[in-house]
């Protein structure tokens, strides 16, 4: 298993998955929302679609987070990709 960039992922790893929000489904008590990958997969290139995911779960992009996170956030910048969620 390997990431975008060739890296060896193991069980346990963080990583990050450059999505852009695809819509968002809010009511008083929640709000969920559809994500869709920014990167194609290996090896048709077709993007994923993650759904169903609480918004309080994510954490949007901005200049105030680039060195919060070292060396992801930094990559996240330079692909130019807007939105982005942290999965442990």
């Amino acid at each position: 298993m390997h990431d975008m960039k060739m890296r060896e992922l193991k069980v346990g790893d963080r990583v990050l998955v450059p999505c852009r929000i695809k819509e968002i489904h809010a009511t008083e008590d929640y709000c969920n929302i559809m994500l869709e990958s920014a990167a194609g997969r290996r090896p048709d290139g077709k993007k994923e679609t993650i759904s169903a995911i609480n918004s309080a779960v994510t954490l949007k992009y901005n200049a105030e987070d680039a060195g919060k996170d070292g060396e992801q956030w930094r990559t996240l910048m330079m692909i130019d990709i807007a939105d982005a969620f942290v999965l442990r």
